[in-house]
């Protein structure tokens, strides 16, 4: 069993403090054993941000895999958009932008979607397909594979209008061709959690898709500040939505999906 903790949209520039504390006593006490947060790590790009969203991560308690988001690209810095545009997040956060994470129940890899040329919508490339092919091919069959993005390949919001990310579908093979579990994403600020089919080797194969609501920021759209926690074995996936309400990040909702011949449906 494997304890994950999965952040998205921490928007600083546009955090609430208070949630802030919170998330930091909520993520301690939990000890996940990863702690993913899949991008929109800042409001606009700016070194004061990105210095602000690093001291948040560096605090957190084991390993963490992160990812950029559209907000961490410049909005306003033309030549840094243009040139480099993940400049500033190769310097505060990380230089690797499509990360993994391994061990004997996990294999996860994130698929940087950010881009200045596609930046509501976001983009993949052939090469990342390429990159979940390699990464996802010799992962024992029990493991759990997470492909995590900042815009959703999947899901609720991956079909609405402006949302479709280009290219997606040369990954969203090559994530079936390998047996992927879970796809994980933020961006539109709302948790969401379904299973979805998938065209497997001619036969429909069903994997989880998660979205993770704005975690710290105020950002909220009416929904709260909160984090997804899940549990994972070989047969079993547990998903909790924890939402910020006085002070606290508590459970507000519960869902539990189990693995069949035909992929992952709800328990």
């Amino acid at each position: 069993m494997r304890l994950i903790a999965h952040l998205s949209d921490l928007h600083f520039g546009r955090e609430r403090r208070s949630a802030v504390a919170a998330l930091q006593a909520e993520l301690q006490a939990l000890a996940p054993d990863l702690v993913i947060v899949s991008g929109d790590l800042t409001q606009r790009a700016r070194a004061k941000q990105f210095a602000a969203a690093r001291d948040f991560l560096c605090a957190l308690p084991g390993p963490t895999l992160t990812l950029p988001g559209n907000h961490d690209l410049p909005l306003y810095d033309v030549p840094r958009r243009a040139f480099d545009p993940l400049g500033m997040y190769r310097r505060f956060i990380a230089r690797d932008l499509c990360p993994s994470f391994y061990d004997d129940e996990l294999a996860v890899l994130a698929l940087n979607t950010a881009t200045a040329s596609a930046w509501r919508e976001g983009r993949v490339t052939a090469a990342q397909a390429d990159l979940v092919r390699e990464r996802f091919r010799d992962v024992p069959a029990a493991a759990i594979r997470i492909l995590v993005t900042h815009h959703p390949l999947l899901g609720q919001a991956a079909g609405e209008r402006g949302n479709t990310v280009a290219g997606r579908d040369a990954v969203l093979a090559a994530a079936a061709d390998c047996g992927a579990d879970v796809f994980l994403s933020g961006h539109t600020h709302v948790e969401h959690a379904a299973a979805v089919d998938l065209q497997r080797g001619g036969t429909s194969h069903s994997v989880l898709a998660l979205e993770a609501g704005t975690a710290v920021s105020d950002r909220t759209r009416g929904a709260g500040d909160s984090i997804n926690v899940l549990k994972t074995s070989a047969t079993v996936i547990e998903l909790e939505v924890r939402t910020c309400r006085d002070g606290l990040y508590t459970p507000t909702m519960h869902a539990r999906f189990a693995r069949t011949s035909s992929g992952w449906q709800a328990a």
